[in-house]
């Protein structure tokens, strides 16, 4: 059994293929609002230097943030309604890296 689902609602988290590919069908007026929600939100500064992780590791630049600035991200997305019955998705690990990384490279 693997440890991964490629089902958004299912049990598990998705694979990250099969999590970017439910990302990218997602329609962009579902997205939008989410990604201009995290964009005000990011200030200049930290804007930049998230930038700067993106091109130096473009896999895996936010590893690092998961628990803590990660949660922060989640947290808030679930706040402003972008929860996981808003997608609908089991998890926002699924989803939240790729509404951010949208978010940091949007000309704000």
């Amino acid at each position: 059994m693997s440890e991964f689902s490629d089902d958004p609602i299912g049990t598990a988290p998705m694979s990250e293929a099969g999590a970017r590919k439910f990302y990218d069908k997602l329609p962009s007026s579902k997205k939008d609002p989410a990604i201009q929600l995290l964009s005000s939100k990011i200030n200049d500064e930290d804007r930049a230097e998230m930038k700067l992780l993106m091109e130096k590791n473009p896999k895996s630049w936010y590893v690092d943030q998961h628990f803590d600035g990660g949660m922060v991200v989640r947290n808030l997305l679930r706040h402003y309604g972008f929860g996981e019955q808003y997608w609908p998705i089991w998890n926002l690990d699924d989803i939240y890296v790729f509404l951010l990384e949208d978010a940091i490279t949007k000309e704000s």
